[in-house]
């Protein structure tokens, strides 16, 4: 199967409500141009610095009607590095809410909650 049939097979298969961040992860250029052109809305990666190289890349192709305007990267433990790296939104979670409930756990040898 093609990238494009798996995005459409995975489309199908979540509510419309459910948003499909791909994860793009040591994945080329020319791999996230094929996802984008299925319908592909939302790329992401693990790193600061792999994300804002995906972003330079797939900028670098000039895909048509595709803009490349918000740079989102950055949790409570990278979010300066994403904002020195050129990020325009960051996503903080642990700073501002505390711990996960899992992370409380893993004192415990649990991984979640119904463990």
């Amino acid at each position: 199967m093609t990238i494009q049939d798996n995005y459409k097979r995975i489309k199908t298969e979540v509510p419309d409500y459910v948003t499909i961040v791909a994860a793009a992860k040591t994945r080329t250029a020319e791999e996230v141009r094929a996802l984008i052109n299925a319908g592909a809305t939302d790329i992401g990666e693990n790193y600061v610095q792999e994300t804002k190289k995906l972003f330079d890349r797939i900028a670098s192709i000039d895909i048509p009607g595709v803009e490349m305007d918000t740079l989102s990267m950055g949790m409570s433990n990278a979010y300066k590095i994403a904002i020195e790296e050129g990020s325009t939104m960051i996503r903080p979670g642990t700073i501002l809410f505390g711990a996960r409930a899992s992370d409380k756990c893993v004192g415990f040898n649990k991984t979640h909650l119904g463990s």
